[in-house]
Formats: C-alpha cells, structure tokens, sequence
C-alpha cells in the first residue's frame, strides 16, 4: 500500500499527519529523534481524546486512524513507496535543501513533493529538486487538522498536474485549497494578517 509522509513531527507536523490518518491515509511520520515522534503521537492522542469528549469524533474513528500511522527515525524507511511527502522540518532554506535534494535522488517522477513554509522563497528549493515539476508549497495553518484553509504554491516549475493533483488532495483532507500562483513572501493568508496587524 501506498503512504504519505510527513517529514518533521513537531506541532505542525503531528498535525498534519494527523489531518491524514483522520481522512484514512496512511502515514508514515518522520523525525530524527524518537522523543520528538513520541510526543507527536500523544499530542495526536490529547487532541482526539478531545474531539472525541466534545462529540467531534468518533472512539472508532480515532482507534481506525491509530492503527494508520507509523513513526520513524529513518528517512529512507519514511519515504518508501509514497505518492506524496508533506515537508515540516525547521524554516532554513539550507536544511531544506539538503532534505529536498536528497528526496529528489531516491524518490521516482511520480511522487509529489511539498514544502509547508510560510516564509521561505520556494525557487531555491525547488532548484536542487531533480523533478522540479511536481515541487509545490502547501502551506497548511495551525492547528493543522482543524483548520480548513490551505495555500496551494506554485514554484516556478511546479506543473499543472502537480497543481491539481494537490487541490484534490486537500479537499480529501476536508480542506479549502487557496491557489497562489506567484511564489511571494508570506503568501496570501500571512500577508492579510500583516496587513490586519498593520
């Protein structure tokens, strides 16, 4: 069976990861420390145990998406066999890099890659991609698995396919797709709240 990964599995991540396992995707959830994964999978318990005690959730559907989930230290073993990667790992463009380029060696034409920065250029990245066609951003919002909104990034190579491909995906996670064709600083959704801020 197919996967998706989730590559960093701090808050947003666990998120994220738990947005899928809740639309019954199985995900396979990285991080380089198992502590980190540990506390994502409780954070996914506290969460559902809630949604569950406000009558948002179901026990069966909280016991169906535990068993959907896999953690892990190893990245190979993260992205084996995935159609897509969901990229959540620290806001540096050069750790970002390093990750993307070396996806970009294993992973085959067909796997789709995204990155959820919010403050990052995504033509950098998308550089040292092999297949730059199906890079984009997905930017979700926090918290991840509630809320609806999501920002749908073209880089400058990402294809149509890729595009849509990642619409369809989000609306199966229940989510709004918000396309954004230009790759500018801070999107659509963090450039409104500056504005508001302002």
């Amino acid at each position: 069976a197919r996967h998706e990964a989730v590559i960093g599995a701090g808050v947003m991540g666990a998120g994220i990861a738990q947005a899928f396992i809740e639309n019954g995707f199985h995900v396979r959830l990285f991080s380089r420390s198992r502590s980190r994964l540990n506390d994502a999978l409780e954070l996914i318990e506290f969460r559902q145990s809630e949604l569950v005690r406000k009558g948002a959730m179901t026990s069966r559907v909280v016991e169906r998406s535990q068993k959907i989930i896999e953690v892990t230290t190893a990245l190979d073993e993260a992205v084996r066999d995935v159609d897509f990667v969901s990229e959540n790992i620290v806001e540096r463009e050069s750790e970002k890099k390093k990750l993307f380029k070396q996806l970009g060696d294993w992973l085959p034409a067909d796997v789709m890659l995204s990155t959820n920065t919010s403050s990052l250029s995504l033509a950098p990245i998308a550089s040292v991609v092999k297949f730059p066609e199906r890079f984009i951003g997905l930017h979700w919002m926090n918290p991840a698995h509630l809320m609806p909104l999501v920002e749908v990034v073209r880089a400058p190579d990402t294809s149509d396919s890729t595009v849509h491909a990642t619409c369809e995906l989000a609306e199966r996670l229940g989510k709004s797709p918000i396309v954004v064709n230009e790759d500018i600083s801070g999107f659509v959704i963090n450039r409104l709240q500056y504005a508001l801020f302002r």
